[in-house]
Formats: C-alpha cells, structure tokens, sequence
C-alpha cells in the first residue's frame, strides 16, 4: 500500500471512529460546556447503604451572586456527577445549604460532584426538597386558588415517616397528607 492511500485510510478510520465516539457520549441535560467556573462537592456517608436519599452542600448563594458567578436566578448553576449525569438540587436561601439528590450512596463511601456556575443559563428551573414542617407562609388575597384550581406534586413521598405529614395544607379548606405509613388521604371543609 502507497504512503498516500495509508494516510487516506488513516484519516477514514479517525472520523469514524469519531462518529462512533460522538454517537456513544452521553447527552446532558444541563449544558455545562460554556460554565465558567466548577468546583468539586464530595457527599460522604458515615453509616450504611443509602439510596434515594438528599445530602446538603454548604454553598453560599448570596456570594456566588455578589462575586458575579451566578445571576440572581441561579440558573446558570448544575450539579453534575462525575460521568456528566444531572443531579436535582435545589439552591439555598440565607444560611440554609444547597440540597442535592443521591440516587446511592454506600456504607462509609464518599462520591464525587461537579458543581458548574457562570456563563449562560444551564437550568430551566429547580426543585423543592421541604423538610418534615413543609413550607408555610402568611395568609394573603393573592394566595387565594378560587372555586376551581388545581395542584400537581410530582417525585418521591416518604410516607414511612410517619403519620399526620401534610404535603398541601390550607387552614380550614383542605389538605393532602400523610395519614400513616403507606397512606396519603384528602381532607376538605365544607365552604361558608
């Protein structure tokens, strides 16, 4: 074989052999390829196995904004494991950590995050990890949901934890709960 049909071999075998890597790399959701900063998060058990459990990051929000390497929104941050897989997290507030989802973690192991900030956005929202008191806040007219609403929750209920857990509550309206382990019921008022 001539020099110039083994170059033109060479460079035939490269592009497909690209084409296949470029067909097996996995897709992103969260396209981290234009962030401008990362950093490493390293989330570690000290007990047994783990799964679909939620791990805090001491992250402080209001400095990644004041040092300009997040927008007010924070949408232009992601949380990624280290093979490049989306991780749900949900920002902090104030003093409170940053809460990410850990799909598995084992006995006494510590894995490894990539946490991206900077650039454009990265995100389209976020989710909502409530503790055991959920989330409340003050009565107000532009709360009100009307004669006809509607409230979706999706993810994961921990009912093992317990009875008398509200997931949606309004005082003296209705409300969706915990009412024993395994069971979540709906509770409403009769309007005035």
């Amino acid at each position: 074989m001539d020099k110039k049909r083994l170059i033109r071999f060479s460079a035939l075998a490269l592009v497909a052999i690209a084409g296949l890597l470029a067909a097996a790399w996995p897709v992103y959701a969260a396209d981290v390829s234009d962030a401008l900063y990362m950093a490493d998060i390293v989330a570690s058990n000290s007990g047994g196995e783990a799964t679909d459990v939620r791990a805090a990051a001491d992250i402080n929000t209001q400095a990644l904004i004041d040092g300009k390497y997040a927008t007010d929104d924070l949408l232009n941050t992601a949380i990624q494991t280290s093979g490049g897989i989306d991780v749900p997290y949900m920002p902090g507030v104030g003093s409170n950590p940053w809460i990410y989802w850990l799909s598995s973690i084992g006995a006494y192991e510590s894995s490894p995050y990539l946490f991206y900030c900077g650039g454009p956005a990265m995100q389209t929202g976020f989710y909502y990890f409530p503790d055991d008191g959920g989330m409340t806040t003050d009565d107000a007219d532009s709360l009100e949901l009307g004669n006809n609403f509607e409230i979706e929750q999706k993810g994961y209920i921990d009912t093992s934890a317990g009875s008398d857990k509200n997931l949606v509550y309004k005082k003296d309206a209705f409300r969706v709960y915990v009412s024993a382990a395994g069971s979540v019921r709906r509770q409403s008022w009769a309007t005035q």
